[in-house]
């Protein structure tokens, strides 16, 4: 029986985009090692995980930056994992793993597939951790023997910066998706109210402050407009909304808070109009999810967010870190409320031909048939 990794930053990262892609290893035959550090969903994560018949191993890991001593404690503790594991192959996801994990494994003779899913909050923010970042991904990508992108985009990013080498890569459309899991999220709408959600990470690049001023002036303009906001609040990112801001905004009336929900239709089932603003994603799950269950999409125009939505037909684009071009967005949306059955309609087609889990699954088990030769 061959041994795989699945290693990433956090548990709720694997049991959450990586849920289909278990499920054919097992069917496969594989015996599938989840490895990633515990966060405060664990307990649910790790249910999940034994559910699909994945074994996980906790590792700890510092999410915030780079720190050289932590860093390299962090490799000590992945290299007596995958020594004693001695895998087959390792499936990397997320920055550090892809990085450091990478080193690791070839310390060991492993072979790797790494997925960029996003280039996160160090290389969308700039300046000199981004170098760095650069710097790293420089070195340790030669190591790789096959990197995946989630987006066209990303593929290129990387390549105009030479941070690739010769290494082998490729696109794939996203972690996948099973439409049928997401039917029956209809709402059943009180005339003339039109609800927004937002939810994700509660983090800067996720457009989380374009969101509440662009929903405090669609407010003054159609006042029987709802706005919700999902998600978790992640202290241990830097780039995290602050519990007194989400407490502010609550009091002051311009969104109402769901929290987090391990179940993402019961937040789609309470709303019209999925809204996510973010800077750049590698391919939006939850704009894939959203797509999945019908509801017409508001999101910014930038790699991984416009992928998903065909503009004017199942939602629409605004300028990313523009709350003005957001609310211009949802006003236009809330203008078409006749239209959202067709929209959604469309945009679940659009997922269904385009960013299917089979299709998706399909392109790892070609590139581990290759790298495992």
């Amino acid at each position: 029986m061959k041994k795989i990794v699945i290693h990433s930053n956090i548990v709720w990262t694997i049991s959450n985009f990586r849920r289909d892609l278990i499920r054919d290893l097992k069917d496969r035959g594989f015996d599938v090692l989840c490895v990633a550090a515990r966060d405060r969903f664990s307990d649910a994560s790790e249910t999940v995980l034994a559910e699909l018949g994945a074994r996980f191993i906790p590792v700890e890991m510092d999410r915030k930056g780079v720190n050289p001593l932590r860093d390299l404690l962090y490799m000590m503790r992945l290299y007596r994992i995958y020594r004693r594991e001695a895998p087959d192959l390792a499936l990397h996801f997320t920055v550090k793993p892809n990085i450091f994990g990478t080193l690791t494994a070839k310390i060991l003779g492993i072979p790797v597939i790494n997925t960029v899913n996003g280039l996160g909050s160090g290389m969308i923010g700039g300046g000199m951790l981004a170098r760095l970042l650069e710097r790293l991904y420089r070195f340790s990508f030669r190591f790789s023997d096959r990197v995946l992108f989630q987006n066209r985009e990303d593929l290129t990013f990387f390549r105009e910066r030479g941070l690739l080498g010769n290494t082998p890569c490729g696109y794939v459309p996203g972690s996948g998706i099973d439409t049928a899991c997401f039917d029956g999220c209809e709402r059943k709408r009180e005339k003339g109210e039109i609800l927004f959600l937002m939810v994700a990470r509660l983090l800067k690049d996720k457009g989380v402050y374009e969101y509440i001023e662009a929903c405090r002036s669609l407010r003054r303009q159609y006042p029987a407009v709802r706005c919700l906001l999902g998600g978790v609040l992640d202290p241990g990112n830097p780039s995290a909304v602050r519990e007194e801001e989400l407490a502010d905004w609550i009091r002051e009336g311009i969104v109402e808070y769901l929290g987090q929900t391990d179940e993402i239709r019961e937040f789609f089932s309470q709303t019209d109009v999925v809204v996510l603003p973010s800077y750049r994603e590698g391919l939006s799950r939850v704009l894939l999810e959203a797509a999945s269950c019908r509801k017409p999409i508001v999101t910014t125009d930038v790699p991984g967010c416009r992928d998903v939505v065909i503009e004017g037909e199942s939602g629409y684009l605004c300028a990313p870190q523009s709350a003005e071009s957001l609310a211009e967005a949802l006003a236009k949306m809330a203008a078409s409320l006749s239209e959202f059955p067709k929209m959604g309609e469309r945009g679940r087609r659009h997922v269904e031909e385009h960013f299917s889990a089979a299709m998706v699954n399909r392109i790892y088990f070609e590139a581990m048939e290759e790298v495992m030769r």
